[in-house]
């Protein structure tokens, strides 16, 4: 697995920081990979500063079933199955996120699910941050720049009895794919970062509505903005627009995947 080193920030030339395309998934086999990298993993720099996944995602409610929308999980690796966690919209459109211990074991697993469902047919801005603890208080998510948490009651926690230790296993890193299960949605800006983001920065990233400027957060690992700056012609390469070069790539995809509904 791929290593980068622990202090991390953004690139010193970034673009423009709002949004000029988004990526559509059909649902039926198109996807991004990412491959693997320590830092795609809870704490994997070892710097115990926490982790936090920011995406906009825009979900059809017609037709509706559960969407894998970013995940680090379910990919045979030397014949096993490895675990490590991935963000969906479940079968009650619930905004869920699963943490998995010990990486071989799907039965140890601490889940984070939101109490009402997301929005659907609009762009929504989802920011998950932990901070490695396995407690309740360290879990937040913020939906639309909106807290949620088992504090804030809007949130529940569940698995913190069977949870002994996250593993960092070389499973990729893919949006819109576990497994053979694809998913139908669009999505825009999307980031990682190798730290447990304050309220004031998640409320930052949604800025009102519109993608906000994140390349000054330290500790980006990677910033996909689904097409910029080249449109379609960006196909099947999606930049990273951190200093970090994590590039995914679009799977069995066009550049007509490349919209303009932006968020």
């Amino acid at each position: 697995m791929l290593g980068l080193a622990s202090g991390l920030t953004g690139g010193s030339a970034l673009p423009d920081p709002y949004s000029k395309f988004s990526v559509s998934f059909n649902g039926t086999d198109e996807y991004v990979e990412l491959g693997d990298n320590d830092l795609f993993s809870p704490n994997g720099s070892g710097s115990n500063r926490g982790f936090t996944v920011s995406t906009w995602v825009k979900i059809p409610s017609e037709n509706y079933a559960p969407k894998q929308i970013i995940t680090k999980t379910d990919q045979f690796f030397s014949g096993a199955t490895r675990y490590e966690w991935q963000l969906v919209s479940d079968f009650a459109k619930r905004l869920k996120i699963t943490i998995y211990s010990q990486g071989l074991d799907d039965s140890k697993k601490i889940i984070f699910k939101s109490i009402e469902a997301l929005p659907m047919d609009q762009w929504v801005n989802i920011v998950f941050s932990w901070g490695l603890a396995a407690t309740s208080s360290g879990f937040v998510a913020h939906i639309n720049g909106v807290k949620h948490s088992v504090a804030n009651e809007n949130m529940t926690l569940s698995g913190l009895s069977s949870w002994v230790a996250f593993t960092n296993t070389p499973v990729t890193l893919r949006f819109a794919r576990r497994g053979q299960t694809y998913s139908v949605f669009k999505m825009d800006d999307t980031a990682i970062f190798d730290d447990a983001l304050s309220d004031a920065q998640a409320v930052s990233i949604y800025n009102s509505g519109q993608p906000g400027d994140i390349s000054a957060i330290n500790h980006l690992v990677g910033w996909w903005k689904m097409g910029d700056n080249e449109g379609s012609d960006a196909h099947p390469t999606l930049d990273d627009f951190s200093s970090n070069s994590n590039n995914g790539t679009m799977n069995n995809m066009t550049g007509q995947n490349i919209t303009q509904d932006i968020a």
